[in-house]
């Protein structure tokens, strides 16, 4: 389960939206914020390039957006 805060702050630190960040991992802007929302799981693949897209290089950072 996403941390939906933390990952929300981090898309907004990186200067992303949720429709600028969608359009940057090639997925539409519902499947993004059901997966942001928590209603979506994000596969292994998307959690890494929303870390990648938003500067998240730490592993405990990444650990606490996505294993909560």
């Amino acid at each position: 389960m996403i941390n939906t805060q933390k990952a929300k702050a981090v898309m907004v630190e990186a200067g992303y939206t949720q429709v600028t960040l969608a359009k940057d991992m090639k997925m539409s802007v519902n499947t993004l914020n059901l997966k942001i929302n928590g209603k979506s799981p994000f596969d292994i693949n998307e959690a890494e390039t929303f870390c990648d897209l938003c500067k998240v290089d730490d592993l405990s950072e990444r650990a606490n957006i996505f294993l909560p």
